[in-house]
């Protein structure tokens, strides 16, 4: 929403197409001190071998939707469980000097973890990888029967999820085919219309056992209405659960009040805990004693007989009842350190200034980029409500590799989409209004060389 950034310079009498205008932001910016938290690459190290300009410089960094910065903290962290590993051994399962015992280390994230999604603490666990988090909620939620089997996502959802889904189907002896039902946008348009995704649970409600949406589509950045799907499905009988892997750490959740059946997400994006790190996983508390089948592993059962190795299961109440082996030490303590840094600046802060810095990419882009209105796109909803930080750039007449190349030549870290689309992201944690305005003045400079000066 443009006319948030316009107000603002215009309170300030100043030109929002002006490198002193985003300087003056930045100097404004009460959570700046955070990014100094951050690990930014310097160009020589990502702009390949065609570098433009100073490499000693620091990038600018617009990919956290993709994999987020090390923050500073997490070396150290990481390297005292190293150090405890080597002086303890297996007695830090029990015994650590930093008050992290490796038996219960999955607590020590809980509770910052539940605070950003809006739960409660027993609702939330870290565990595995994303797609196993789904298949393991899926294995325990996806209870075909004779009148419901379908399960409802988006047509454009990540493949990750197509996969697991139709693997879902497959096994319980169901065709994909005629069980998985696919959501997609109008003709003309980019994004979903949430009357079109309420028509569809209502044509299919009655034949469907899960709908499984993304609560911010990965390819667009469109912030679903998780609310008002999720109490519709439930109105239809269904069981509803979202994919957050864009949405975690990005936009406002409110899990446990929005009644959500069950979530999961990864935590390399916005909460970056590591490639690959540990990822999340939620159930609403409603299902917390509940003993519907399900995968089924040792740290799954209460901690209390945990190691008493008893053959018969007794699952934890919650999330944690969801657990299979014992969580990676390394990727729960990178994890830590981000959180921590998170807690500190607090969600609502950031979101209030990821809505401001993603109006102001936005806006500059729609101005500085205006003679090249021909050869590119924003698919990415304008409404704030209906966004995180993320903006979709699609480049036509088949250019769109040229300018991410040019882009990266430059020091501008944001990434690709096949065949048209490029993502950046402007992450309120680590990056400022000069990287906005460098990124798109560097953006118009890449597409005069691309498109020719327009």
């Amino acid at each position: 929403m443009t006319e948030i950034i316009q107000d603002l310079a215009a309170s300030l009498n100043m030109d929002m197409d002006s490198l002193a205008f985003s300087k003056t932001m930045d100097e404004r910016d009460s959570l700046r001190r955070f990014r100094d938290e951050f690990s930014i690459p310097l160009k020589k190290d990502v702009a390949g071998t065609n570098l433009q300009g100073d490499g000693e410089e620091s990038s600018i960094y617009m990919c956290g939707n993709s994999l987020g910065l090390m923050p500073l903290r997490t070396r150290n962290l990481v390297m005292q469980e190293f150090d405890v590993w080597g002086k303890k051994g297996v007695e830090a399962h029990w015994d650590h000097p930093y008050n992290r015992p490796w038996a219960t280390v999955d607590e020590v994230v809980k509770g910052m973890m539940a605070d950003l999604v809006g739960a409660l603490p027993i609702e939330v666990t870290t565990m595995n990888t994303l797609t196993g988090n789904i298949h393991a909620l899926l294995s325990a939620f996806y209870r075909p029967t004779v009148e419901r089997t379908k399960i409802i996502i988006e047509k454009k959802a990540f493949p990750s999820d197509h996969y697991a889904v139709a693997a879902q189907i497959k096994l319980h002896d169901l065709d994909p085919e005629s069980c998985l039902i696919t959501i997609a946008p109008r003709e003309g348009e980019d994004t979903l219309r949430t009357e079109d995704i309420l028509n569809t649970i209502s044509m299919h409600g009655s034949t469907t056992a899960v709908i499984m949406l993304s609560g911010v589509q990965y390819y667009t950045g469109q912030y679903f209405e998780i609310e008002k799907i999720t109490a519709y499905g439930h109105e239809q009988g269904c069981v509803v659960g979202w994919d957050l892997a864009h949405a975690a750490g990005n936009v406002p959740l409110k899990l446990h009040d929005w009644n959500v059946d069950f979530a999961a997400w990864c935590s390399y994006k916005y909460l970056n805990s590591s490639p690959g790190g540990i990822a999340g996983l939620f159930v609403h508390e409603k299902h917390a004693n509940d003993q519907r089948p399900r995968l089924q592993g040792w740290w799954g059962n209460k901690k209390e007989d945990r190691f008493e190795m008893k053959e018969e299961f007794n699952p934890t109440p919650g999330a944690s009842g969801y657990q299979l082996s014992n969580p990676s030490v390394i990727t729960t303590i990178c994890l830590l350190g981000s959180l921590q840094v998170f807690h500190e600046a607090g969600f609502a802060n950031l979101r209030e200034k990821s809505v401001h810095l993603t109006a102001y990419l936005e806006a500059l882009a729609t101005r500085v980029l205006a003679p090249h209105a021909a050869n590119y796109s924003i698919i990415t909803p304008k409404n704030p409500d209906h966004r995180g930080c993320q903006i979709s750039f699609t480049f036509g007449h088949g250019k769109m590799m040229d300018v991410f190349d040019g882009l990266q030549s430059h020091g501008v870290i944001c990434d690709e989409r096949k065949p048209t689309c490029i993502r950046i992201a402007p992450t309120p944690l680590y990056n400022t209004y000069s990287d906005v305005y460098n990124a798109v003045h560097i953006l118009k400079k890449v597409m005069d060389q691309v498109y020719g000066a327009q």
